[in-house]
């Protein structure tokens, strides 16, 4: 069973690391700017999407992820905004499609569906971090150090997405 499941997991690392090197290729340099304001908006559709399905789940491992992201995003808020209890940053209408659709979700097809876009949301996440780190700017910078632990993170949290999927199956 164990070798079961370490092969479960590195089916699900091997194509994440391809991946993660073909998004470092494709991801254009971003601003300092527009990587806070784009990583906060994608932290709070994980977050809002997240508090869901803590109350939602039936799946013990699934409100874990969820109790853990909630826990991380806040975090990562708190350290971007520089406050203790930072403003929820407002979603983009896409986001806000994707918020809508785990909100809306059937029992049946919740996990699912909060699976789903917890993986789409983690691969934005990525791509910012990738592209902030990809701008040249010095590791001395303070949203560089944060970009490259929230990448280190992000990827974790995308083999974590791919076994809870598979398991869920």
């Amino acid at each position: 069973m164990n070798r079961r499941n370490t092969l479960l997991a590195l089916g699900g690392v091997l194509p994440l690391a391809l991946a993660a090197r073909t998004l470092k290729a494709q991801t254009p340099a971003l601003s300092i700017a527009t990587w806070r304001s784009s990583t906060l908006q994608y932290g709070t559709l994980a977050k809002q999407t997240s508090q869901y399905a803590f109350l939602r789940s039936s799946n013990q491992y699934v409100k874990d992820f969820a109790t853990s992201e909630i826990e991380e995003q806040t975090a990562f808020a708190q350290a971007l905004n520089a406050v203790a209890n930072p403003p929820a940053a407002p979603l983009t209408a896409a986001q806000q499609a994707m918020l809508n659709s785990v909100i809306t979700a059937s029992d049946a097809t919740f996990d699912a569906n909060y699976l789903t876009i917890q993986t789409k949301g983690h691969e934005m996440l990525l791509q910012l971090q990738i592209g902030l780190l990809a701008d040249g700017l010095p590791y001395t910078t303070v949203a560089v150090q944060q970009a490259a632990v929230a990448k280190a993170f992000i990827e974790t949290h995308l083999t974590a997405l791919a076994l809870l999927t598979s398991n869920n199956q």
